[in-house]
Parts: structure tokens; sequence; C-alpha cells
């Protein structure tokens, strides 16, 4: 093939000239650039590297200007659709030809059908899509919000709230106190003693207490209706005509009142008098009744005729050996002077028809005075109120006080309030406690007799023993492999009496 004219070269360079007007360009720099398309200037090429090799019959090659024509033919082709860094030679496909444009190209313009460019090429990468972009992932996002939103409501919008919504009348309207199980703590470690021996027990008495909430969520009244161990009360049954903090100082009272009581009713049992009761006294009279307009509040009852009173026992004594009619001379001591006086008084009928004269005197209260013991004993309750672990700090207290274990090494939950003669009284809560019980391990829970029921709602793995008394509450030990045999106090040497 003879080689290509000066005329040939020109006519081809002004087609490629024409077919560069239908493309828009990418700037070049200085470096050596590389056309992304090479077919065009792949043919050229051999085009002239073809003919070269005919004249010749050796190598291609191009002199004079004919060879600068093939690189300015080489060049133009090269700038088709712009270029790239030279790197390597690996051909790249043609990219479409586009509309006519005399803006600039980027990147983002032909991202949808540019191919990846060589390894070490400068092209800038495309950024991924952002995910709020993603219709699916935004609503995935909003529904695990809401519900993340509506399990947090339920533990934190009040119960209340919901109830005045929803027809028809419910203990949460007015704002329901819950009843929740509580704790139950061992009471050996608050339980201190000086000045006496104290013999440190293996087993444990556990205290039981009751969770007051009066703030109640969507949750606790779910939870209340199908749990026993949760109970919604009104506002009044738990707190009456109190607000919580007037509920809660009486609840303190109460515990300090519990365990003076404790304290007594422990040394007694153990033989020793704590206290020296020395009268009755009493807050109110029976309008019209024998000593109404005789008797005034804040005086002691020390004696009736020749009878002493020292206390509840002596009193009873008194009056149920008197007939009624009968004019009696009771003796009265000041509170706050300590002047004694005496007043004539005709006893009536009782009006339970019980044997004996009747005086007419209510909220009766033993004045006693601390006895002059060679120790010391203190119960710390904390901040914990309320009088029901009366029993439990006797039963710790007798058992601290003396060799062997009253408990029999085991783990025993109590509840129960206590006199200082030793009686146990009802509590409330016991359902909630006996939960607390359980999950605190406890093998047995001794509660007030009447208790039983309300104790067994909420357990089955725990035995539940009903006691009236300390006496009896000890039995119910005893019966646990407890020691009991020699449940007294030496005191100086000397075993009390």
């Amino acid at each position: 093939m003879p080689r290509p004219t000066t005329n040939a070269a020109s006519t081809m360079i002004a087609r490629i000239r024409s077919h560069q007007r239908t493309y828009a360009f990418r700037p070049t720099t200085g470096r050596s650039m590389r056309c992304r398309t090479r077919p065009i200037a792949r043919r050229l090429s051999m085009m002239m590297l073809v003919s070269s090799s005919s004249s010749t019959g050796t190598t291609p090659s191009i002199d004079g200007p004919i060879r600068r024509r093939r690189c300015s033919l080489l060049f133009a082709a090269r700038n088709v659709a712009g270029c790239i860094d030279v790197g390597g030679r690996r051909p790249v496909p043609r990219i479409p030809a586009t509309r006519t444009s005399t803006r600039i190209m980027t990147v983002e313009d032909t991202t949808g059908v540019m191919l990846p460019p060589p390894p070490g090429s400068p092209v800038a990468a495309v950024a991924p899509r952002a995910w709020y972009r993603d219709r699916f992932s935004v609503v995935v996002l909003v529904l695990v919000s809401l519900l993340l939103a509506g399990v947090a409501s339920v533990y934190t919008v009040p119960a209340q709230w919901v109830g005045r919504i929803l027809p028809g009348n419910s203990v949460v309207d007015d704002g329901a106190v819950a009843l929740k199980p509580g704790s139950a703590r061992p009471t050996d470690d608050r339980v201190q003693a000086s000045e006496i021996e104290i013999f440190e027990p293996e087993g444990e008495i556990l205290f039981t207490t009751v969770a007051v909430d009066d703030q109640v969520t969507i949750a606790d009244w779910v939870r209340a209706n199908s749990d026993d161990a949760v109970e919604l009360r009104t506002r009044e049954q738990v707190f009456g005509t109190r607000t919580s903090a007037e509920q809660r100082e009486r609840n303190l009272e109460l515990m300090a009142v519990s365990k003076e009581s404790a304290v007594v009713a422990a040394l007694k049992y153990l033989g020793v008098e704590a206290v020296v009761e020395s009268g009755v006294g009493f807050n109110s009279v029976v309008e019209g009744g024998p000593v109404d307009g005789l008797l005034e509040v804040g005086e002691i009852i020390v004696a009736i005729d020749d009878d002493i009173i020292t206390g509840l026992e002596s009193l009873l004594e008194s009056l149920t050996a008197a007939d009624p009619g009968t004019e009696v001379q009771i003796t009265l001591e000041d509170v706050d002077t300590g002047e004694l006086r005496t007043q004539p008084v005709t006893l009536g009928v009782h009006p339970e028809d019980r044997e004996g004269g009747f005086i007419g005197i209510m909220d009766v209260t033993v004045r006693a005075v601390d006895a002059d013991l060679p120790f010391e004993l203190d119960i710390d309750s904390g901040s914990i109120g309320g009088p029901s672990a009366g029993l439990a700090f006797t039963l710790t207290i007798i058992d601290m006080l003396t060799e062997g274990e009253l408990t029999g090494g085991g783990k025993v939950a109590v509840t129960g309030t206590i006199s200082a003669g030793g009686t146990v009284g009802d509590v409330g809560g016991v359902a909630q406690k006996a939960r607390a019980a359980e999950v605190a391990g406890a093998e047995v829970f001794i509660v007030p007799v009447d208790s039983i029921a309300d104790a067994e709602s909420t357990t089955e793995r725990l035995r539940i023993e009903g006691v009236t008394t300390l006496d009896e509450a000890i039995e119910v030990l005893a019966g646990l492999g407890g020691d009991v045999s020699e449940l007294a106090l030496q005191i100086d040497g000397v075993m009390a009496d």
C-alpha cells in the first residue's frame, strides 16, 4: 500500500476534527494523556503503520512531515472522549457518543455508563449513597423507633392517664398505690450488744418488707392482673388521710416502738425484766361513762383501793374482782408534776357483759421505765418503717444471747408484730413478703396465724407456719432442728429468773 499523501492526511485530519466537535472534552493537563476510547485511534494507528510497513518492509516508522501528521492524528483521536493517564497500554471500551454540549462534563455525568478506571488512576471515588435516601431503611428505622417508644411508655406512663380514658371505673382512675414484693434481709447484723457475750449464729433470720409504689405505671397495672404478688389499692386504703410523707413518718414511729417491744419481749423470755411497769395511762374516756369528768388525760392510775396497779394485768385483775355499782378509790399520779390524788368512782356495767366492774377508759398505755441492766442492746433499722419486724428482731436477740443455733442453721423468714408480753400481731402485705422470702432463698416463713392463706397464695415452695405468740414461734424453730433446750440468760454468774 503506498504511503498516504499529504492530501490524504489532511482529509483524515479534517474528518477527525469534524468528529471532535460532537463531543465534550475534559480539560487536559501537561501530563501525557490517554484516550478512554481506543478504537478510533487504534484504527488510525494501524492504517498509518500498515502504510509505513508497505513502503519499507521493516518495523513501522514515520519520518518527516508524515510522522508529525501521524502524531497529530493520534493525539486528536485520543482526545475524542476525554483523556486519562497514560499508565498502561490495555485498551478501554469506547464510551457511547453524547449530545453536543459546551459544558465541561464531570465524573458524575457519566457514572452510569463509565467502567471502573484502570488501577492507579487519580479519578476520584464515587461517594456511596446515603442511608437516609433508602426508603426501606427509613421505614425500618421509624418502625423500630415507634416500637421502642411504645415499650418505654409501658414502664413510664402513669396508669391513671390510661384509666381515665378507658370506659368504666378502675382502681387507677384516681391514683392507685402498688404493693410489690420488697426484700428479705438478715437481722443479725442489725442487732448490736455491748458488755455482754454474743454468740454469732450460723443460720439466718430474715425480716421481710413490702415495696409501696405510689407512681403506678401501665406495666404495674398489667402485672397486677396476672401476678398475685402485685396488688393495687386506693391511696385511702394505704395512707388513709395522711400524705405520703406523713405516712412515712408514722411508719418510722411504729418501727421505734416495735424495736423497744422486741428487746423487752426477748429479755423477758430469757428471764430478764428490761423495764419496770409502774402504772396505766389513757388517752380518752367513754362519754357518759363512770369516770367521764372525773379522770383527766395525762394522769396515771397507780392504785385501786389497796391494789397496786403496775400494768394491764393488775388493772384487769382489780376490776374483775369488783362488782358493778361498787364505789372504789382510784389513786392517780400527774405525769408532769408527780402529785398524787384519790378519786372516788362508782363502777359501771361493762357494755360487752364482761365479768366485774367497768370504769370506761380508752387508748390505754402502760408507763414503764428501763431497768438498770449491766448491758446494752440496740437495733439499727435504718430507713425501714413499720412494726412488722418485731417478731424477727425478738428471735434474733434470743439467738444471739444464747448458745446453740435457734434456727438449726437454716434460713428462716419472719414477719409479725410483737408486744412486750410476747403476743404476735397481724401485719399487712404478707403475700408480697412471701414472694420476697422465696426469692431470698428462705426455707420457712413464720407469719401471724391469720395470714397463712395470704402467704400461700404467692408461693408454692416455701413452708408457711402460723403463730400467735413468741412461745409458738420458738416451737416452730425447735421443729426445724433449732436448739431451744436452755434459752436463759446468764448475767454476772447468776441465772436470770
